[in-house]
């Protein structure tokens, strides 16, 4: 990340927007395909990751781009013709503050560092994740601006879709909590270039008895 803004103490500005990223897409001249936000739904943590550990911020990340993502493709991963075409953003003023705080601590104690949190410093390690998990391959990009993350972010997005790097791009700005009276926020959005012609993949629908079986009967057999 460039331009890191993380601290020891609680920051102002920082609040993830409900319509923040909408509007600075709109600015960008950009099409939404897709929207999420954590916490939705009542669901205040997110599930934790494999080797992901002591911060919520990889999960907060990992959790809004999986609502977002299969809100359009359905579920993983993305259908192979569209996946290496699809880049991956996240933004964040803070970035995650709770592995710096750590690794800060383990460096100042004198102690041997844990190599999960050596991985888990690099913003692009969850988008990895991601990318891993639904099956993408175009540019991930992570960026820390102090001032207008959500410009800053869609900005970055018009310019890898207009140069012709992806036809489409995920957008994250996540931020992590820092006190107790704050909460993990994040937004998505998966946006394209306006006139962009590529069909939406086909989401499955519920699925249909076969023949011999009852609705409510799994097993593929009659019953009797």
């Amino acid at each position: 990340m460039t331009g890191t803004a993380m601290t020891g103490t609680a920051m102002t500005g920082t609040a993830v927007s409900g319509t923040g990223l909408a509007e600075a897409a709109a600015r960008a001249g950009l099409t939404v395909l897709a929207e999420a936000r954590w916490p939705d739904d009542g669901v205040t943590e997110p599930e934790q990751l494999p080797y992901f550990v002591i911060s919520s911020f990889s999960p907060l990340v990992a959790a809004t781009a999986r609502r977002c993502l299969s809100r359009w493709y359905g579920a993983a991963p993305v259908p192979p013709g569209e996946g290496a075409r699809v880049a991956l953003i996240l933004a964040s003023v803070r970035g995650d503050v709770t592995i710096a705080r750590t690794i800060a601590q383990i460096v100042d104690d004198g102690e041997r560092m844990p190599p999960l949190l050596f991985f888990q410093s690099v913003g692009n390690a969850v988008l990895g994740y991601i990318a891993t998990l639904w099956g993408i391959g175009g540019p991930m990009l992570c960026t820390s601006p102090v001032t207008d993350p959500e410009e800053d972010a869609l900005a970055l997005a018009a310019s890898v879709l207009a140069d012709g790097d992806a036809d489409t791009a995920l957008v994250v700005r996540a931020e992590p909590a820092c006190t107790a009276d704050e909460q993990d926020q994040a937004h998505a959005l998966l946006v394209r270039l306006p006139g962009l012609s590529l069909p939406r993949p086909h989401l499955p629908g519920p699925r249909l008895p076969g023949r011999g079986e009852r609705p409510g009967n799994k097993s593929g057999q009659a019953r009797r």
